[in-house]
């Protein structure tokens, strides 16, 4: 969700607003607002000022990128050997790329 809406939604809910009317207005689920708000105070929201810092998402920099140049190379090559001289769909990339692993 953007961080508007997660603002918003922490906002409403500590405010005592029912889960189902923040659903109503945000089309975030209950589940998902009682993350929002756990977040919010496990980063040290008090309910007086609420920051960015209460809300976003922190870096994911343990995620590894299964793209390599090598990768980049191979699908600009698959998009050039068409024997027909035609585009391929980006589903048959998809496709010829999976099989290849």
């Amino acid at each position: 969700y953007e961080i508007a809406t997660q603002a918003q939604v922490v906002a409403l809910r500590l405010y005592g607003a029912p889960s189902s009317k923040v659903e109503e207005l945000t089309g975030v689920g209950e589940r998902t607002q009682r993350a929002m708000v756990k977040k919010a105070k496990n980063r040290g929201f008090d309910g007086s000022l609420l920051l960015n810092i209460h809300i976003e998402d922190g870096a994911h920099t343990d995620a590894t990128c299964k793209r390599t140049p090598f990768f980049a190379k191979e699908l600009v090559e698959k998009v050039r050997k068409d024997r027909y001289s035609r585009e391929k769909t980006l589903e048959i990339l998809a496709h010829e790329l999976t099989l290849e692993g």
